[in-house]
């Protein structure tokens, strides 16, 4: 299962999650999460199976238009559940 917190507060308002896609490829599987972004921002995203620790994905995703999607590739022996949340960070 996968969840991503739907409304996550950046400085300049909510960050809306539009879409999330589950994308199992032969080794690995690939998480696909649309949100919409704020002109001239950027923004990481974290994620967890535990809301205890949060691990870094990538960070400094830059605003590229209205919404974007990123790509998070997860090994195959992930955990039952994981979460994601998206933060916008300091330019």
């Amino acid at each position: 299962m996968v969840e991503a917190i739907p409304e996550t507060a950046g400085p300049s308002g909510p960050i809306q999650t539009t879409s999330i896609q589950y994308v199992p490829t032969e080794n690995e599987v690939d998480i696909l999460i649309t949100w919409e972004f704020a002109p001239k921002l950027s923004y990481t995203l974290e994620f967890t199976d535990d809301f205890v620790t949060w691990n870094e994905g990538p960070g400094n995703i830059e605003s590229q238009g209205p919404q974007t999607t990123f790509r998070h590739t997860l090994p195959e022996t992930i955990p039952s559940k994981n979460f994601f949340r998206i933060r916008q960070v300091a330019n």
